[in-house]
């Protein structure tokens, strides 16, 4: 979650970011403007975060043996290590980039690809142990195997779909992705594509899954639907595709090209190759026995907008500027990088030295400063979740007046206290409490935890939205395309003060009182604001994407024509006119 300063974006860990270069989850931003009374906190308290130097080695980390690749856990920060016939995965706690446990795995395994699945928080490992293939799934909280899942021979990345929900795996002897359903741990599709698919990508625009096709006789990208799960578009990329990364601020998919030693830049909204990058030929790592260098994994970091290339069998990293596709830092690790991985909760770059055994962590913020100290009183301090889901069953979704198996998401304050039931909080949002949880299906789950105003003195009548500052939490976007605002009162409102057209209700880019449903229940204490004007698409839309949109919910009768409750209190004390903006960032 962002919060938004005059200077930049001030994340919750405290890195300020420039707020065109922000992602959430894959999903379109919401970012509050901050006032001089709002601070960012993580956990309730007062944090000082140390400097960090730009594009410079912080730490090198020893492991066991010979690391191969990353997953990264949002939730706890840690950095989990395949292992390459090693009996182990290494974790990292990803705040003091140290090693603070190791996980053991069946001492025939080849653990290679890992990826995160947020929903049920287990790690799916491909495991390449011969013929027939696996992906072991494992519990990183006990460090037991839950199951090992048959696959395709030799599979290589694993990779989660926020989409779907599923898990896809390319098996690279096998010329197929299987796609597993993490519900039962099964395969329930294998799509043929390529000669030897390696890595892949999620293009979170379109929801599309690009896998590398590296052999030279295929030389391919292949495109995923992940709607249908078939193959819609092969492209066609001389130099053996090797790994993808997703540059989520301009839509590209960037490409490693082993046999080329270059990297392709493919756009994403048309699936057609774009440009190709030259690349630097970089020396072996002191003590090679191979001649020869080449690119091999590579990670897009959007707190800086640049796309970060290892050089396999050099000890060398190098950034390409996304803003330009120009490569303009070489930085020196460990021999032999195999993979760089992107963490998204530090923003550091970690990459895998896999004859050195290290891990070396690359700090990339911006500046070289140090963050003061905020102090947020305990009674403003609020807990939010965004809970991403889906509904699965067409009955409770028909209740919900929603299309089933279609991705919403909701904010609602949360209880730091209490276990969450993250199914009930969706129920209970949609007014259904009573209804089966398993119709639902959570996507992913973002916190935020945020300092807010203290309350300016005189009767407000407003409980929600907050007034005379901004918020992100109290909006949606409804299945027809439509903005919806809830506002919810302390008190019942006289509703012959609220006249649609007359008072001051919603002002947007496009018109300054912006033709409004307005719905009033719970005793004319719930306020339902609906636009007459489509969200977004098209110039009447509410938001245009130029490329942010901001909206105000002014309530405000105007003139003498005050908003009042029934008693003839009014909103904000009566001595300022309400007001709460939106900013969305396209």
């Amino acid at each position: 979650m962002f919060l938004v300063s005059m200077n930049g974006v001030l994340r919750l860990d405290g890195k300020l970011i420039d707020r065109k270069q922000i992602e959430f989850n894959s999903r379109t931003v919401i970012v509050v403007l901050l006032t001089a009374h709002i601070i960012a906190l993580f956990l309730g308290l007062s944090v000082l975060f140390p400097e960090v130097h730009a594009d410079s080695v912080i730490a090198t980390i020893p492991i066991t043996k010979w690391p191969l690749d990353f997953a990264f856990n949002t939730v706890n920060d840690n950095v989990y290590v395949s292992q390459a016939s090693a009996g182990t995965m290494s974790v990292i706690d990803g705040q003091t980039n140290t090693v603070i446990k190791s996980i053991s795995v069946p001492t025939n395994s080849y653990l290679y690809g890992l990826a995160y699945n947020p929903t049920n928080q287990y790690l799916y490992a491909a495991n390449d142990t011969g013929p027939v293939g696996s992906v072991a799934v494992i519990d990183p909280s006990s460090g037991t195997l839950v199951k090992s899942i048959a696959v395709g021979d030799s599979p290589v990345q694993v990779l989660y779909n926020p989409f779907n929900g599923y898990l896809y795996v390319t098996d690279t002897n096998s010329q197929r992705v299987d796609v597993i359903d993490p519900s039962t741990n099964n395969v329930i599709k294998s799509i043929p594509v390529g000669i030897h698919p390696i890595g892949m990508a999620y293009n979170s625009n379109n929801h599309n899954v690009y896998v590398a096709n590296s052999h030279q006789s295929s030389s391919s990208v292949s495109v995923i639907d992940s709607s249908t799960n078939t193959v819609i578009k092969t492209i066609q990329i001389p130099g053996s595709p090797w790994r993808i990364t997703f540059n989520s601020n301009s839509g590209n998919l960037y490409v490693t090209l082993i046999a080329a030693k270059n990297v392709a830049v493919i756009d994403g909204s048309t699936n057609a190759v774009k440009k190709i990058i030259t690349m630097p030929v970089l020396p072996p790592y002191p003590g090679s026995s191979f001649p020869q260098t080449s690119v091999g994994s590579i990670a897009y970091n959007p707190l800086n907008n640049f796309v970060y290339v290892s050089h396999m069998n050099s000890e060398y990293v190098t950034g390409i500027d996304a803003s330009t596709d120009t490569v303009t830092k070489t930085i020196k690790v460990g021999h032999y990088p195999f993979t760089v991985g992107y963490h998204p909760n530090n923003h550091n770059m970690y990459v895998a030295n896999h004859v050195s055994n290290t891990v070396s962590v690359i700090g990339t913020s911006n500046a070289s400063t140090t963050i003061p100290q905020a102090v947020c009183p305990e009674e403003n301090v609020k807990h939010w979740d965004k809970i991403v889901f889906m509904i699965t069953s067409p009955v409770l979704a028909k209740k919900a007046n929603v299309s089933a198996n279609t991705e919403l998401d909701i904010k609602v304050l949360d209880n730091p206290q209490e276990v969450a039931d993250l199914k009930q909080k969706v129920l209970n949002f949609l007014g259904l409490p009573n209804e089966n949880k398993t119709s639902l299906r959570i996507i992913d789950v973002e916190y935020a935890i945020v300092c807010t105003a203290s309350k300016p003195s005189g009767n407000l009548l407003v409980l929600s939205p907050a007034a005379e500052q901004t918020s992100s939490f109290d909006y949606i976007v409804t299945p027809n395309n439509r903005l919806q605002i809830n506002v919810a009162f302390n008190k019942p409102v006289d509703t012959s003060t609220v006249i649609g057209g007359t008072s001051l209700i919603l002002k947007t880019e496009g018109s300054p009182n912006a033709n409004v449903v307005l719905t009033w229940s719970a005793g004319n204490t719930l306020l339902r604001i609906v636009s007459v004007d489509r969200f977004s698409g098209g110039s009447g839309a509410v938001c245009r994407f130029d490329p942010d949109c901001s909206f105000t919910l002014n309530l405000d009768g105007t003139g003498s024509g005050v908003i009042r409750a029934i008693d003839g209190s009014l909103l904000n004390g009566g001595s300022k006119d309400y007001w709460t903006t939106f900013v969305v960032v396209g």
